[in-house]
């Protein structure tokens, strides 16, 4: 039988010697690790057999930031209309942003085979989102049989859906059309059954939709 070390010293507490005596007796002589303790990760039984020593340090999770991490810098870039943070030295963009303080730039469209005898306005993007603001006169008269559409422009961006993006329209006062914005970017007039086109009428497009660009 192996012998343990004395149990306790001459103040009643117990030894060294008995707890590491104890340890290896109990587990078939098992040694203390000699590998840096890991990083945080997946929690896992383990395998090991070795013991950690009481006073091991685990190293930092290089993946997260320490408690004495430096932010600064949380900043808005009027230039590329972006929110940016800095961290130990490091600088990354936050989020994209429409700048509030300064009337967006619109992009017009083209106007397909001079159906429009005005167009302003158009569109302006913000990260992938797209927003619509234009307002267009009809040049001629155009009666559809059922339920058809008439393009109208070209040169928006392509929307994210492989078909097309749906913008309401209002027609001369009167709701009653939808703007179908397809995959190439042109830009279909719809309406309803028994409506025509008429000429001279004024029609306004507002709305947003997502692009894939």
């Amino acid at each position: 039988m192996k012998y343990l070390g004395a149990i306790t010293d001459d103040n009643d507490l117990v030894t060294k010697k008995y707890v590491d005596d104890s340890v290896s007796a109990v587990s078939g002589g098992a040694t203390p690790a000699t590998a840096t303790p890991l990083m945080d990760g997946t929690g896992a039984v383990g395998t090991a057999l070795k013991y950690a020593r009481e006073d091991h340090v685990h190293p930092s999770d290089t993946t997260k930031a320490d408690a004495s991490s430096t932010v600064s810098d949380v900043a808005y870039n009027s230039t590329n209309k972006t929110i940016t943070k800095t961290i130990n030295g490091t600088t990354s963009n936050v989020a994209t942003v429409l700048d509030s303080t300064s009337v967006p730039t619109f992009t017009t469209p083209t106007i397909y085979s001079s159906r429009c005898k005005s167009l302003s306005g158009g569109y302006y993007k913000v990260g992938k989102m797209v927003y619509v603001q234009l307002q267009g006169t009809n040049n001629s008269a155009y009666t559809t049989t059922g339920r058809q559409g008439r393009q109208y422009m070209t040169g928006f961006p392509k929307p994210a859906t492989t078909e097309r993006a749906v913008l309401p329209v209002l027609w001369d006062a009167h709701q009653g059309m939808m703007a179908n914005i397809t995959s190439t970017g042109a830009l279909y007039l719809c309406n309803d059954d028994g409506l025509s086109f008429e000429a001279d009428k004024v029609f306004f497009i507002t709305g947003t939709y997502f692009t894939s660009d």
